[in-house]
């Protein structure tokens, strides 16, 4: 899941403000449904509980939030003290915009984790399809041992430091003994269906998102400009 290159890149792009009229995102079609799978209720909760050692208890997430508030953040504000849209205005209202940019870290954490609980609402069931309960579980387990959050973390820093995008999963193939146990062994014949899973879902879930979140900082920026908010925001934010 490039969930890394997707929220950088709409910071950067949504937070300068950069004066260019925001465009709907295509919406990716819903998948064809194979066959109708009856799931009980323990099978759902298996899928989401490796839902959730995926994309919340590995550590992933919080790294990438960590690098955005610790160095995307301050380009962001210098670029943004540096436009005609914070030296035109008062002393007030630039103090107003920064307040913006600076919760932008909150904003985005805010929204994106109500995104991927609505990705793992999706993804849990066809997750459930391919594997066990035991075997999820087992799984989900392992993802959150703490070696393997210690390679999520390690995983999304060298994406970072070389500007690469996030593969589903860390190498985890050589930790302990899981990959010859059974789930292990399960889990390997499903990995590549499970990472098309996520991707799928995220970019159909993000899809939605993301103009969202735009709209959004769109209006918090306005609010904080007054008068002083050009068209371009204005429209972003669906106040034209």
């Amino acid at each position: 899941m490039n969930l890394r290159a997707a929220v950088l890149g709409f910071a950067l792009f949504a937070a300068a403000a950069a004066p260019t009229h925001a465009q709907d995102a295509a919406v990716p079609a819903p998948r064809e449904a194979a066959s109708v799978v009856a799931l009980s209720a323990d099978q759902l909760a298996a899928g989401e509980n490796l839902f959730r050692a995926i994309v919340f208890d590995g550590g992933a997430v919080d790294r990438i939030f960590e690098f955005m508030e610790d160095d995307v953040i301050p380009e962001i504000r210098s670029d943004i003290m540096g436009s005609p849209l914070y030296r035109d205005v008062t002393p007030a209202r630039r103090e107003a915009l920064m307040q913006v940019i600076d919760n932008l870290p909150a904003f985005m954490r805010q929204e994106l984790t109500a995104g991927l609980v609505t990705i793992g609402t999706s993804a849990a069931p066809r997750f459930a399809e391919r594997m066990s309960v035991e075997h999820l579980n087992q799984t989900a387990e392992f993802m959150r041992s703490p070696e393997m959050r210690t390679r999520w973390r390690a995983m999304v820093q060298d994406r970072i430091d070389t500007d690469k995008p996030m593969p589903s999963f860390p190498d985890w193939r050589d930790v302990g003994d899981f990959a010859q146990s059974e789930a292990g062994l399960a889990f390997a014949a499903q990995q590549e269906a499970f990472g098309d899973i996520l991707d799928e879902e995220s970019e159909r879930t993000l899809a939605v998102v993301f103009p969202r979140i735009l709209s959004g900082l769109s209006g918090q920026m306005c609010d904080a400009l007054e008068s002083d908010c050009p068209d371009y925001l204005r429209d972003a934010a669906g106040r034209i």
